[in-house]
């Protein structure tokens, strides 16, 4: 089992990340606030369209009001961030394969837009870590 520690305290290990076995969602969180990263946990359940998953987003991640539910608008959010103030975020998504399977072209776009945060955020001094938790 990977060591979510250590890998959270290594800012070059910033980054997207697929995982089959993971800690505990109330572990991952510890481990996160533990390195001072503010950790959010986006389940998405039933979402299976673009819209709800933003929306899904947006209200996990506690996107701003002005957020505007597209991809443009959900990629200045993440390499924004300045109501969660941090040295790093981990985000931990589950449920995420349906939205994946239905809507594999917007997933792509999602995941691209997730790591193009992480390399800009690491490219700051700051860590992102995205972890897809699968089923």
């Amino acid at each position: 089992m990977e060591n979510w520690g250590k890998r959270f305290g290594d800012l070059s290990c910033s980054g997207v990340y697929t995982i089959a076995e993971a800690p505990e969602t109330s572990e991952i969180r510890d481990l996160a606030v533990s390195k001072g990263l503010v950790f959010f946990h986006v389940d998405f359940g039933r979402v299976s369209s673009k819209k709800s998953f933003l929306r899904r987003l947006a209200r996990d991640l506690e996107f701003p009001a002005y957020f505007g539910e597209n991809w443009d608008a959900f990629e200045e959010c993440l390499n924004d961030m300045a109501w969660a103030p941090a040295p790093g975020y981990v985000i931990l998504l589950e449920n995420w394969e349906t939205f994946a399977r239905r809507s594999p072209g917007e997933m792509e776009t999602a995941r691209s837009i997730f790591e193009d945060a992480a390399a800009s955020w690491h490219d700051d001094g700051n860590a992102f870590y995205v972890l897809l938790r699968e089923k």
